[in-house]
């Protein structure tokens, strides 16, 4: 808090005029400060509540790429499979074809299982690529809000202090009410 030297005045004590307007002014700063801090406080709350939708949408995003990505290959796999069923009639026909067939049969389960193990990959990579854009925004949340709730509490103290400072002007200005009306005790 500043510290504020009042003008005396004749007879003994301060002017009164100025000691109000100090008092006045000290208030209106302490009130403009709480409105800035609370305006902030406002801002940074939309801006985590954007923050929050834009992770959500890019949540969704993800979701709907990979169901997208996991259906292509999903049809992928059943056209394979469609095609082995083509050709298994064939195989038995043919006893020297039949080793070939069971080739192709083979690669296909194993390309539909390395499908099925890069797209689980993959989502597995989106949603840890999620979960860490999450914390990185949670973090800086829980900094703003300690940084925000740090400046509120030294404005709390700051108005915590100020009954003090008016009951102690409180004092001077009965003190020098007293000065007046008797001029001898003092």
């Amino acid at each position: 808090m500043e510290t504020k030297n009042f003008r005396s005045v004749a007879f003994g004590g301060f002017d009164k005029e100025e000691v109000i307007q100090y008092i006045q002014k000290t208030a209106q700063e302490n009130t403009d400060t709480q409105e800035v801090l609370r305006k902030e406080n406002n801002d940074l709350r939309a801006e985590k509540e954007a923050l929050q939708n834009q992770l959500n949408l890019v949540r969704q995003e993800r979701e709907s790429s990979a169901r997208k990505e996991t259906e292509e290959l999903r049809e992928r796999v059943e056209s394979l499979t469609a095609e082995l069923e083509e050709l298994r009639p064939q195989a038995q026909s043919y006893q020297e074809v039949r080793e070939q067939v069971g080739d192709i049969e083979c690669q296909a389960r194993r390309r539909a299982n390395e499908l099925e193990s890069a797209t689980a990959a993959r989502m597995n990579t989106l949603v840890s690529d999620i979960q860490q854009q999450y914390q990185e925004l949670a973090a800086a949340f829980g900094s703003t809000a300690t940084q925000i709730t740090a400046e509120l509490r030294k404005i709390e103290v700051g108005l915590a202090q100020l009954p003090r400072a008016m009951d102690q002007t409180g004092k001077e200005l009965n003190g020098i009410v007293s000065a007046l009306k008797d001029p001898k005790k003092h």
